[in-house]
C-alpha cells in the first residue's frame, strides 16, 4: 500500500487549478497522480490554448492561468494502466485503486450540488480514505448517509462548507503538504490506513447494503408517487 492517488483525466478548470498548485511540491513524484490534460471536445486543443477558453478564464486569473502555463511542460501525467481509453483499467480492480491509501477525488463539477458519482463510489469499495475536490457540503453529505469520512484524521469539516472553491482547494493542499512532507510520511499514513481497517470494511459494506440503497432511492421514489 502507498500513500496518496488522484486521476485526473479532462481539463476542467479545478482540475487545472489543483495541478498548478501541486505541481512544485517535493512529494508530488512520490503519489499516484495523474493528470492526462485531455481537452475533450478539441483533441487538436493544446493545453496552453484550454487556458485561454472561456470555461477556465471566467474562474482563473491571468496569474493563476500563467502560472498553470508555466507547468505545461510536464503535461500529460500518466500513471500505469490509469488509460483514458479503456475504463476497466482504471476500474476498481485495477492495481491502481489496490494499492493507494488515500484517495484525493476531483469532482467532474464543483458547481452542480451535491454529487454522489462513481468518483467518489470507487473510494469506499477500495478500501480507500477519501479527500474531495466537490461541491461545497459533499463531505457533510457523505457523513450524512452514514458513510465514516474520518474527520479524525482528515479535517475537512474545516474546509467542507466553504463555498469559494479555490479557498477549499488550497486548504486541501496545504493539509497534504503537511501530511506528505514528513520524513515519516509513508510510514504513517500506512499505519492510520492498518488502524482504520475495521471502520474501512464497514464502509464498503454499507456502502453496498439495502439500507444505504434504500436511502438514496427514498428521495426518487417520493418523487415518482
Amino acid at each position: 500500500i502507498k500513500t496518496l492517488m488522484c486521476l485526473n483525466a479532462n481539463t476542467s478548470w479545478h482540475r487545472i487549478y489543483l495541478f498548478s498548485l501541486l505541481a512544485n511540491k517535493p512529494w508530488v513524484n512520490d503519489v499516484g497522480y495523474s493528470f492526462h490534460a485531455r481537452t475533450g471536445h478539441s483533441p487538436k486543443l493544446s493545453f496552453e490554448s484550454r487556458l485561454d477558453e472561456f470555461g477556465i478564464t471566467q474562474y482563473m486569473t491571468q496569474s493563476e492561468r500563467a502560472l498553470a502555463r508555466s507547468y505545461a511542460h510536464l503535461l500529460p501525467i500518466t500513471l500505469p494502466e490509469d488509460s483514458i481509453t479503456d475504463k476497466r483499467k482504471s476500474s476498481v480492480h485495477s492495481w491502481i485503486y489496490q494499492s493507494y491509501a488515500i484517495n484525493l477525488v476531483t469532482e467532474t463539477s464543483l458547481s452542480e450540488g451535491v454529487i454522489l458519482t462513481e468518483k467518489i463510489s470507487k473510494t469506499f469499495t477500495a478500501y480507500q480514505i477519501p479527500i474531495l475536490i466537490a461541491p461545497p457540503g459533499s463531505s457533510q453529505f457523505l457523513e450524512d448517509l452514514g458513510l465514516d469520512m474520518f474527520d479524525d484524521y482528515i479535517p475537512w469539516k474545516t474546509w467542507d462548507h466553504l463555498t469559494d472553491h479555490k479557498l477549499r482547494i488550497k486548504m486541501i493542499v496545504e493539509f497534504l503538504d503537511s501530511l506528505l512532507s514528513s520524513p515519516t510520511a509513508e510510514q504513517d499514513i500506512l499505519l492510520a490506513h492498518s488502524n482504520f481497517k475495521s471502520r474501512l470494511i464497514k464502509n464498503k459494506d454499507y456502502f453496498h447494503s439495502t439500507e444505504f440503497q434504500n436511502l438514496l432511492l427514498t428521495p426518487i421514489k417520493s418523487c415518482t408517487i
